[in-house]
């Protein structure tokens, strides 16, 4: 009996995983920079400090471009989302993807024509590339002396071949 009064019981005590996640904006900018995720759980279930906050809910801007979402890698990778799992290893610095935009302008020939056609031009555009990728013609008209290319009918902003395009904080080509 003595060596019963002696003996005890020892239990192993766990406690979840919790990872800090980088989120790199990747040439952007990002209001969050961190979060957390707990392992067996998802990216939709993170926590910035107390809040939840969900990966597809953390969206960066980058001028120019459009967000394709949070990936494994600087280039290529896997797309994390909300419901990625959180593993043993998980991934713990996240890059924002990116496209550049693409636009159409109408170039509107204001009485003019090119090779005879009176009709709008639909021309596509790339945001960070010069507009003379784009615009390689000059209309004519009857009587008057092409100016060049306007944002506006009378008077607006000049668009010359070395004109880059650009957007404006609304996000408007300019």
């Amino acid at each position: 009996g003595a060596a019963d009064d002696k003996s005890i019981t020892l239990y192993a005590v766990f406690e979840i995983n919790k990872y800090n996640v980088t989120l790199n904006p990747n040439g952007g900018s990002v209001d969050v920079t961190t979060i957390v995720v707990t392992y067996s759980s998802t990216y939709g279930a993170a926590k910035n400090g107390e809040a939840d906050i969900a990966i597809n809910s953390i969206i960066p801007t980058f001028k120019g471009h459009n967000f394709l979402g949070w990936y494994s890698a600087k280039e290529g990778g896997v797309k994390v989302t909300n419901a990625t799992d959180v593993t043993d290893t998980p991934y713990t610095e996240l890059f924002a993807h990116w496209e550049v935009k693409h636009y159409e302008v109408t170039v509107h020939l204001n009485g003019g024509n090119v090779n005879g056609d009176t009709n709008d031009v639909v021309v596509n555009v790339t945001f960070g590339q010069a507009y003379s990728n784009f615009i390689a013609f000059t209309p004519a008209r009857n009587g008057y002396g092409f100016n060049g290319w306007f944002t506006l009918a009378e008077g607006g902003k000049q668009i010359d071949l070395a004109t880059i395009v650009d957007e404006d904080e609304n996000g408007k080509i300019q």
